[in-house]
């Protein structure tokens, strides 16, 4: 379409109101047009356009049958580009574009007069050098002549660009409204992604506390110019000086410049955290190059960092809360020591850990009260303490409670056990009043026990330790009586001249006293050595006819002293044992002399054996004191007595059982006892596994000891104990051996030199050089290696025997010695 030149333009004044529009319509060359010159313009159009250019809204008509434009200054803003040089041309030679669309609905409104309205289009304009991304609600009305024919469109338009955008950006804020999730940063990227027109891109930088560091935590689907490397890294730079400075960046052209080409402008904001306290993070805004950077967009962006810092500290709140909730459920679940929170007044299993499951049993218990889940507790204490703490709100604990559970199936019996536990009342967290409580259960069943046990152990230790002091007690009188008349012996003795027949008396008295006191310690050496399972037996086929018999042999002398009546019944068939004859005898001999003892003189004593089955049994009963019933289950200990008068009339060492029951142990046996009480007699029974099979060997008996050699030995006795070294000297003597007498190694060495002596008998316990060694240096002598070289000491043990005869001794006595045997050593025929 050719333009008109100003110089043809006839100026028609319509208008009063001056405007670049006016002025244009005023100069524009009609004539050239459809419409054709201005003074040939029906009144009516001349009207409308009149109206039009008075609209302080954008206005625009369209006249004539090429639909000629006339628009005011506010719809050349929508023009845009367009305008001024498409002023007065043809629609559709204006918007090609949009034509196909606009024009079926403009045909509509001329062919049919209707009116056709258009809300929110899409309209970019150019109003700040750029195109502009803009809406528009507008309507197309007939227009008619004077003659009263459709000759035109009148489209009146309303900018809603700030409506649109303002519902848009709500829209997005809506989303980023913190809701609990725990993933804000992914939320608002998923968020600002749906709004790519207000928010082109988006980098979220968090600070990271433990790094001290910034490090990006999300960006936007098609992250635009936060994608290029060295566009990224200044962004991240940018984003570091946010942090330090706590302040906003820009980055890249400014917003109203032209945006050909440009890289996107950017705005980085940061997130604030606690007041005072360093930013949570950045967010990096690239802004649309089709919007106007206005207090309006700012303000959304700046709502949009608010909100996502929001749902930062919220999401952070909400971790905390979860990890503290995650943690109390992990001690919840953990916690070595049952949890059950009960609800109501009816105290209904709400939650329960498994540990309290355990302590229960295998019952269903959620949901249920506790009378009815655990009807075991309805007559215990627990139930009524649960009341108490619900309606008083008090808690209760309770320490070593014994409870009786049943932990089995409904068939399995009640158990007692123990618990430590705590009833902890719950409040509402609304009303304050009671809900519940909370129940916190450590059992402590093992433990009790434990204590019992120990409780129980101290009681007999304790009683052990009153046995030995009653036993010490009882030794230190038991040796100081043969020491009483043997030291008033000696002192007699050391009187000077007596006569003969008093110093035999003074003689006798000291060995029957000396035999006494050795038995006293023999019977103590004896019951170590069985007790502690240092004794072998010999185990032959015995006869038990036999060996009660020389039992009872034993102990007639003790039985006819005291004017007691003996029974003795034996089976007819034979009772054979596998046993030592010797020990098997000490063990009748015991249990005789025990009944001797303790039954008051004139009284009765039976020993029975008999068979049962495959057990020889043997009775020994008496009517004598009899024992309480307490002492009857550790008669068999060591050092117990029954009460004993200050006379100890009936002596010893409260040994002999003890020695019984090893004894019988020994031999594959067991032994009880049984007495009525105080005054009722005694019964003991011993029951020995019997031997089928019969030996041929008879019943041992006691070896007739080798008589006295003829010939005098030449004998050194070495002791550092100067009495009992003269003592066996001066017997040896008056034996007719030749006796010396040293008191002490180095002597004893010297004196070998000297004179020959073929018996050396050497106490083990010297001073400097010891028995044992000694006995090692005369070995090594050509002279004295021959000799016979016996140990004569107070050490009883065995370990002690075994070193000496390593040593080189030959046979080892335990003082005072045995005269017998020493006699028998003596006269064996030298080396």
């Amino acid at each position: 379409m050719e333009r008109a030149r100003e110089s043809d333009i006839q100026p028609v004044e319509i208008s009063h109101r001056d405007s670049e529009a006016r002025r244009l319509l005023q100069a524009f060359d009609w004539a050239r047009t459809p419409l054709g010159p201005m003074d040939a313009w029906p009144r009516s159009l001349l009207s409308l356009v009149d109206m039009v250019m008075e609209l302080p809204s954008p206005a625009i008509i369209f006249w004539g049958p090429e639909q000629t434009q006339i628009y005011n200054d506010g719809y050349a803003v929508i023009m845009g580009p367009r305008h001024p040089a498409y002023f007065g041309a043809s629609y559709r030679e204006s918007w090609p574009d949009t034509y196909p669309l606009i024009y079926p609905w403009m045909r509509r409104v001329l062919d049919q007069g209707d009116v056709v309205e258009v809300r929110q289009a899409h309209i970019p304009v150019t109003r700040y050098g750029f195109e502009e991304e803009a809406y528009f609600t507008f309507t197309f009305s007939p227009l008619r002549d004077d003659e009263g024919r459709i000759a035109g469109l009148l489209q009146p338009v309303f900018e809603v660009t700030a409506t649109v955008l303002s519902e848009r950006r709500a829209e997005t804020l809506r989303m980023l409204t913190p809701s609990g999730s725990l993933e804000p940063v992914a939320d608002a990227v998923a968020a600002l992604s749906r709004n790519p027109r207000d928010v082109p891109f988006a980098l979220v930088y968090l600070w990271n506390a433990e790094r001290e560091c910034l490090l990006l935590a999300g960006e936007t689907e098609g992250a635009g110019a936060g994608s290029d490397p060295d566009r990224r890294a200044q962004l991240d730079a940018a984003a570091r000086r946010v942090v330090e400075r706590n302040g906003q960046e820009w980055v890249g052209e400014q917003a109203d410049a032209a945006r050909s080409g440009a890289d996107p402008y950017v705005l980085l904001l940061p997130m604030e955290g606690v007041a005072g306290a360093a930013p949570l993070g950045v967010i990096a805004f690239g802004l649309s190059p089709r919007l106007h950077f206005d207090k309006r967009y700012r303000a959304f962006l700046e709502s949009v960092t608010a909100q996502l810092a929001s749902a930062l500290q919220r999401a952070s709140l909400l971790q905390a809360r979860e990890r503290q909730r995650q943690h109390l459920s992990d001690l919840f679940l953990q916690v070595p020591a049952g949890i059950a929170v009960l609800q109501g007044a009816d105290h209904v299993f709400e939650l329960v850990n498994p540990v309290y499951q355990a302590l229960i049993g295998p019952r269903d218990l959620i949901g249920r009260p506790l009378r009815e889940a655990l009807p075991e507790m309805r007559d215990q204490p627990f139930p009524r303490i649960l009341d108490e703490v619900y309606r008083s709100g008090q808690a209760h604990v309770g320490q070593e409670e014994p409870t009786l559970l049943r932990r089995g199936d409904e068939r399995s019996g009640l158990e007692e056990v123990f618990f430590n536990y705590v009833y902890q009342p719950l409040r509402d967290a609304q009303s304050g009043h009671i809900s519940g409580i909370l129940v916190f259960a450590y059992e402590v069943t093992e433990q009790v026990r434990a204590r019992q046990r120990a409780e129980a152990l101290a009681g007999e230790l304790r009683g052990e330790h009153e046995r030995k002091d009653d036993f010490l007690a009882m030794l230190a009188h038991e040796l100081r009586n043969p020491l009483a008349p043997i030291s008033t012996a000696a002192e007699v003795l050391s009187l000077g001249q007596l006569p003969q027949a008093q110093v035999k008396r003074t003689s006798e008295i000291i060995t029957r006293q000396v035999r006494h006191m050795t038995a006293l310690v023999n019977d103590l050496l004896d019951v170590s050595r069985v007790t502690r399972g240092l004794v072998n037996i010999d185990r032959q086929p015995q006869d038990l006819k036999s060996v009660a018999a020389h039992a009872v042999e034993q102990v007639r002398p003790l039985v006819e002293a005291r004017r007691h009546h003996l029974a003795v019944e034996q089976p007819a068939v034979d009772a054979w044992v596998l046993g030592d004859q010797k020990r098997l005898v000490q063990i009748f001999t015991n249990l005789l002399g025990n009944a001797a003892k303790y039954t008051p003189s004139g009284g009765e004593i039976a020993l029975v054996l008999h068979v049962e089955g495959d057990e020889a049994v043997i009775t020994v009963r008496d009517n004598g004191i009899g024992m309480p019933a307490a002492l009857q289950p550790k008669v068999f200990g060591l050092f117990v007595q029954a009460e004993r008068s200050t006379d100890r009339a009936q002596g010893g060492l409260g040994v002999g059982l003890a020695l019984v029951k090893s004894l019988v142990d020994l031999h594959g046996g067991t032994v009880a006892c049984y007495s009525s009480g105080a005054g009722q007699g005694s019964e003991f029974t011993v029951r020995l596994p019997l031997l089928r099979v019969q030996a041929d060997a008879p019943a041992g008996g006691a070896q007739a000891l080798p008589a006295a050699a003829a010939v005098a030995r030449r004998i050194l006795v070495v002791d550092d104990n100067q009495d009992a070294a003269r003592m066996l000297a001066l017997y040896l003597g008056e034996a007719g051996h030749h006796v010396a007498v040293e008191h002490a190694s180095d002597a004893a060495l010297e004196r070998v030199l000297q004179e020959p002596f073929d018996v050396f008998l050497l106490d083990v316990g010297l001073p400097g050089m010891d028995g044992c060694e000694l006995a090692r240096r005369l070995r090594a002598r050509p002279q004295t290696a021959q000799a016979l070289v016996v140990a004569v000491t107070g050490y009883g043990q065995e370990a002690d025997r075994q070193r000496a005869l390593d040593a080189g001794f030959d046979d080892y006595l335990v003082k005072p010695p045995d005269p017998e045997r020493l006699t028998a050593l003596l006269a064996a025929p030298p080396r």
